[in-house]
């Protein structure tokens, strides 16, 4: 099963051992736009970048000759559907055989099918996080390894 944190994917990729970073959503008013800014001043390539997620195009990027970044945009309601979300992963990890790549951290994506109702929207973020656990579970081998990130609780709690 994948591993399971808490914190800024941008910090864990760069200072864990993962051979590729998947980012999925958005930069805009929330923490990710921040922890993109932090991150990019780190890279001369990436100065330049002030979203990374239409400055790429959905495609793998290389920094420091040997690790990679994925950014994969968010679809409506800042979410995936499940059948978009495993489209997005199957490619990933096609590209990931063909590479090389043995180990792979995501902070993942959550459901279309948010609300105004924080429980619900709990719920759905439960139900989204043993789908993701779930799938890269089933993934996961002797040569390839994930872990999921996300700066709130939801793949600790």
């Amino acid at each position: 099963m994948p591993a399971n944190l808490s914190g800024d994917i941008f910090t864990e990729a760069t200072q864990g051992s993962y051979d590729l970073a998947v980012v999925f959503g958005h930069v805009g008013f929330n923490d990710m736009g921040s922890k993109w800014r932090e991150f990019r001043r780190r890279y001369p390539t990436l100065a330049n970048v002030r979203d990374p997620f239409t400055g790429f195009q959905a495609q793998p990027v290389l920094i420091d000759g040997e690790q990679w970044l994925w950014f994969v945009p968010e679809e409506q309601s800042h979410g995936m559907t499940d059948q978009r979300l495993i489209e997005v992963l199957e490619r990933i990890l096609e590209w990931c055989k063909k590479k090389g790549v043995r180990s792979v951290i995501t902070n993942g994506i959550s459901d279309v099918d948010h609300t105004g109702v924080t429980a619900h929207n709990r719920m759905s973020d439960d139900r989204r996080t043993g789908f993701l656990r779930d799938f890269l579970g089933q993934c996961e081998n002797d040569e390839l390894r994930f872990t999921l990130i996300s700066l709130n609780d939801v793949f600790v709690r």
